[in-house]
C-alpha cells in the first residue's frame, strides 16, 4: 500500500472545527471514489453533535452497525457512502477507519487478528500488521493524537489525487508513508 501523512505546517492556522473536519478539508476530493466501499470505523469516529444529540442524525442510524469487542468498546460498521455523506463530522483525533470491497464475514475475527498483529505498542509486530491491514483492506486512514492523518490505499492513483489536491492548500505538509512505520496502525 501507498500512503501518505498530511499535517499543518507548524506556523499555520489550524481552521476552526466549526468549519468542518480536516478529514474532509484533507481527502474530500478522493472520497467519492470511495463510496462504494463498507467501513469499519473508531466507535468514536463521528463528533457529537447537540442538534443531533448524537453523532449522526437518528435518521442514519440503520445505515451503521456495531461491533462491540469489549463492553461499552466497539467500531461502526458504515454502510457504503456514510463516510463521505458526514466527513465534515469526522473526529480529527485518535481515528481509525479502514474502507473494505470485501467485508470480512466476522468483524470481531477481523479485529482481533488486527490487535493481535498490532505494531510496536504491542511489542514490535508492524510487519505483521501492516501485512494483515494491506491483505484485507482498500484503503485506510488513521488520526494520530489530532496532529496529522495517514492516508494508505491500494490504487496509489488515490493517493496521487490526494496529494494534488493538498498542494493548493497553504500551511500543509505532506510526506511519504510507510504502513509498517504508522502510529495509527
Amino acid at each position: 500500500m501507498r500512503g501518505i501523512e498530511v499535517r499543518y505546517e507548524s506556523h499555520a492556522a489550524r481552521p476552526s472545527r466549526s468549519d468542518g473536519s480536516d478529514f474532509a478539508r484533507f481527502f474530500g476530493p478522493v472520497l467519492h471514489r470511495l463510496r462504494p466501499l463498507v467501513w469499519l470505523v473508531d466507535g468514536q469516529a463521528f463528533r457529537y453533535r447537540p442538534e443531533w444529540d448524537g453523532d449522526l442524525p437518528e435518521a442514519e442510524e440503520g445505515r451503521r452497525g456495531w461491533v462491540e469487542v469489549r463492553p461499552g468498546i466497539g467500531y461502526g460498521v458504515l454502510s457504503p457512502g456514510l463516510l463521505a455523506d458526514y466527513a465534515d463530522n469526522v473526529n480529527d483525533d485518535w481515528n481509525d477507519l479502514y474502507g473494505f470491497t470485501a467485508p470480512p464475514a466476522d468483524w470481531r475475527g477481523w479485529l482481533g487478528r488486527r490487535e493481535g498483529t498490532s505494531t510496536a505498542r504491542s511489542g514490535g509486530r508492524a510487519d505483521a500488521a501492516a501485512r494483515f491491514v494491506a491483505e484485507t483492506v482498500e484503503v485506510c486512514f488513521f488520526s494520530v493524537d489530532g496532529a496529522y492523518w495517514e492516508f494508505f490505499a491500494r490504487d496509489g492513483g488515490l493517493i496521487e489525487d490526494a496529494r494534488a489536491h493538498l498542494a493548493g492548500l497553504p500551511g500543509i505538509r505532506v510526506v511519504d508513508a510507510v504502513l509498517t512505520e504508522s502510529v495509527g496502525l
